[in-house]
């Protein structure tokens, strides 16, 4: 029984370790048609829509449209 807790407890720290990576590979958190970026190597992900993540560093206006992760997750299942 501790064996099979532990082994769960394991897969679930691993899962957990892969949310709060510090890229946005494997589990994208960004929906179809937006990617991710991750601006100044720090933990500010967002998703940006067609435009691409170096074009968006260098125009403070196109920046402004990367959506914050945060609110990623706090819509999801909201939009279709």
């Amino acid at each position: 029984m501790k064996t099979s807790f532990l082994i769960i407890f394991t897969i679930l720290i691993l899962f957990i370790n892969q949310v709060n990576s510090d890229y946005c590979g494997v589990i994208s958190y960004c929906t179809k048609s937006y990617h991710c970026c991750n601006f100044g190597g720090g933990n500010e992900r967002c998703c940006l829509k067609s435009i691409s993540c170096n074009d968006a560093e260098k125009d403070k206006n196109k920046m402004a449209q990367c959506i914050p992760m945060s609110n990623i997750f706090a819509n999801i299942g909201g939009k279709k």
